[in-house]
């Protein structure tokens, strides 16, 4: 999918790697990565004192990492993975 040449990429792919975005060129990028930090130690720090299954915290870390992913992917250039 090719972008319209007003849509800014809040990720840029890294240009050593095929496969992964580097650090955010725009505040939109940084409040996502910021936000994401933030849920991420708050998610850490909390849900242990739930009672949860043992099975929670780990679910929770992999669910943000996807989320990460999906936002980079997104907002992000496109990956050349198969080029």
């Amino acid at each position: 999918m090719s972008r319209l040449p007003t849509e800014r990429v809040w990720f840029p792919a890294k240009a050593d790697c095929t496969w992964l975005w580097d650090l955010p060129t725009c505040w939109q990028g940084w409040a996502v990565v910021i936000g994401w930090w933030l849920a991420l130690i708050l998610g850490i720090v909390y849900l242990p004192t739930l009672s949860l299954p043992s099975f929670a915290l780990p679910l929770f870390i992999v669910a943000m990492f996807a989320l990460l992913a999906a936002v980079c992917y997104a907002k992000g250039d496109k990956l050349r993975i198969w080029d």
